[in-house]
């Protein structure tokens, strides 16, 4: 019913109020037993019928005045044409049209929606708080006015308190499957534009298993306040079966639980291309159904894994080969071009040759560093590597760059040795440190330094540069990619990454523009 009456008013009223109305109507209905329960011992304890319908009149009055104050917030005067709402959920309002996000909406905006969604939990908890504790108030203190008994306010307060944790329990989980569909389309749109988002889960598994006990916890105790049967036989089997029941549910949940966990590990252990099965241990069919299914794709996805590994592979193989072959007559042209350099010519073949030569040159430097790329990719004999003189063969062989901007280069507790491939080891250290000392405008400061872990050592290397902005950040370490205009051609980094992963480690950076980069990487052990 609620879904029908949803589907029918997200097309004829704004997104929130069409999400709102149902569940508010949905958490009345909840509260109705602690609204039973406040009226039929009042009438018992007046001892009269008139206190009651005065208590009914006073309870819709404030219920019906906080419908009205949810409604303004939630934007119903845009049926009028007029945009008032809370500015935290215009966007909401704005952009989502028959529970689905605006067609041609731009980025920006669909990162408002997305961020409006993930706080939208907490303020339809807030809201409901807010206006469910205003009503329990306002009606225990009129009632009290009423009839000069403020005890029995103080019980209205009390009892109406237990009704109101019922009703936003009952109603949160209603929201979440109104808004869900809206979430996932507004997930799916940021993944295809390339944006990256932040998942705020609004509560654990756990958390939702606990509310049934707590459901029938609340039903209890106000069965057992209209019944005002304090009786202790009576008193300890309910809670006996409050326990049993709480002892139930922990039941249930684990053995569905258990699956998803078994489930997520064999996710990991295929994301790191290990031999996996997703068959749980589970009894549930629709938990074997997706297993089953879920253990298929993870064929297909090895299969595809083995061929896109052979492919690769060729493609290596075919990179190396063809800049190496290309070497030959790259050489020739450069060798014609200085032939060309002593002919006779105006100034317009001189500056031709110049264009030549310079082209050429980078072809040279291109060609290289793709040799170099697809070497750093392949496995070399490992060996103990004495580090810090590697690093002082780097920092001679950068002596010309580091005396012209007058670089200051620190070592800070870097091991004596480590076991890995030397040359790829100098390469990294060099193509960061010449990186750093390169985008540094002033006088370049560069420390290179580690710590050591239990299975791995971090190294770090820290500039004083120029900085690089966090949307960058992924797309430096792609072939070919350059930030400014600097010369280069765009696969030092590259060529880190390759080197980095073939000792068993990531390498990641942590910037800021006009306050320096940190490049960090680490380095497996072996023995």
């Amino acid at each position: 019913m609620f879904f029908k009456l949803f589907n029918w008013l997200v097309k004829r009223v704004p997104y929130v109020l069409a999400v709102l109305l149902p569940v508010d109507i949905w958490s009345v209905l909840m509260g109705v037993p602690g609204f039973v329960l406040i009226w039929v011992l009042e009438i018992d304890l007046m001892g009269n019928t008139t206190t009651g319908g005065q208590f009914i009149f006073v309870w819709f009055f404030f219920l019906f005045l906080a419908f009205v104050g949810a409604a303004l917030e939630m934007g119903i005067l845009r049926l009028f044409g007029i945009k008032f709402e809370r500015k935290h959920i215009r966007p909401l309002n704005e952009n989502i049209i028959d529970n689905h996000i605006r067609p041609n909406i731009s980025t920006p905006e669909l990162q408002q929606v997305y961020f409006a969604l993930n706080k939208f939990d907490r303020w339809v908890i807030k809201t409901h708080i807010r206006y469910v504790s205003a009503v329990v108030f306002c009606d225990a203190f009129v009632m009290g006015l009423i009839t000069g008994d403020w005890d029995l306010a103080l019980f209205i307060f009390e009892v109406a308190f237990l009704s109101g944790p019922l009703a936003l329990i009952c109603g949160i989980p209603l929201w979440e499957l109104f808004v869900a569909p809206v979430r996932k389309e507004c997930k799916m749109l940021l993944r295809q534009r390339g944006v990256d988002f932040e998942e705020k889960p609004f509560m654990s598994l756990r958390i939702k298993s606990k509310f049934f006990t707590i459901l029938v916890g609340f039903s209890l105790l106000a069965f057992l306040i209209l019944l005002r049967s304090w009786d202790p036989f009576f008193i300890v089997f309910t809670i006996i079966i409050l326990l049993i029941l709480a002892f139930l549910s922990d039941l249930i949940f684990k053995s569905i639980y258990s699956a998803f966990l078994e489930i997520e590990e064999s996710a990991k252990n295929l994301a790191e291309g290990k031999s996996v099965s997703f068959f749980s241990g589970s009894f549930d069919k629709e938990i074997l159904d997706l297993s089953q299914s879920l253990d298929e794709t993870a064929g297909e996805i090895r299969d595809y894994q083995k061929s896109l590994e052979e492919k690769i592979k060729e493609l290596e193989e075919y990179m190396s080969v063809a800049s190496h072959d290309l070497q030959q007559p790259l050489a020739a042209i450069q060798a014609y071009t200085q032939l060309l350099k002593s002919v006779e010519m105006n100034e317009t073949g001189k500056r031709n040759v110049g264009v030549i030569e310079s082209q050429a040159d980078f072809m040279r430097d291109l060609l290289n560093d793709l040799l170099e790329y697809s070497r750093a990719k392949k496995t070399m004999e490992y060996e103990k590597v004495k580090l810090r003189e590697v690093l002082e063969e780097v920092r001679e062989h950068l002596k010309v760059q580091i005396q012209e901007k007058n670089a200051e280069i620190t070592l800070k507790d870097i091991p004596e040795t480590i076991t890995g491939q030397p040359k790829r080891i100098s390469q990294l250290f060099l193509n960061l440190i010449s990186n750093a000392i390169k985008y540094t405008e002033g006088k370049p400061v560069v420390e290179a330094g580690c710590v050591e872990r239990e299975e791995e050592y971090e190294f770090w290397v820290k500039d004083n540069g120029i900085g690089i902005e966090e949307k960058y950040f992924n797309k430096i370490f792609k072939p070919f990619w350059k930030l400014g205009k600097e010369p280069g051609t765009g696969m030092g980094l590259a060529i880190c990454k390759a080197v980095v992963e073939n000792h068993g480690g990531r390498i990641w950076i942590e910037s800021e523009p006009g306050k320096g980069s940190t490049f960090k990487f680490t380095i497996e052990k072996r023995s």
